[in-house]
């Protein structure tokens, strides 16, 4: 995911959105974002919609890494409904089960699998 970011052209002071539960690719994340001079914003895996929609629109977020399933939600299903109000990040990075996103990229946007 790393070389991937640095591909798509993130650069410092990006601001990444960190929704994962305590998973080992979390603390992976923590360190090549210092790193990369990448900013972190993390949110528990307890936020639903109305906590997440506010940070997102807040923060503004150039990526957004979530899992696609945790504890029977599907983020992609609750990301997804939000994005038609929310601000959505430019990059999107789903850990777990390939799944299709249909968040109506702009052309030339594409989702990152891992």
């Amino acid at each position: 995911m790393i070389f991937s970011l640095l591909d798509l052209g993130t650069k410092k002071g990006d601001i990444a959105f960190i929704h994962l539960p305590n998973l080992a690719e979390l603390w992976y994340l923590r360190v090549a974002f210092s790193k990369m001079g990448i900013i972190e914003a993390r949110i528990g895996e307890n936020y639903r919609e109305t906590g997440i929609a506010h940070r997102l629109e807040a923060l503004k977020p150039d990526i957004l890494i979530m899992p696609s399933e945790f504890r029977g939600l599907n983020y992609v299903a609750l990301y997804r409904e939000m994005f038609r109000n929310a601000h959505k990040p430019k990059y999107i990075f789903v850990i777990g089960e390939p799944i299709t996103l249909n968040f109506a990229q702009k052309k030339g946007d594409r989702p990152v699998f891992i």
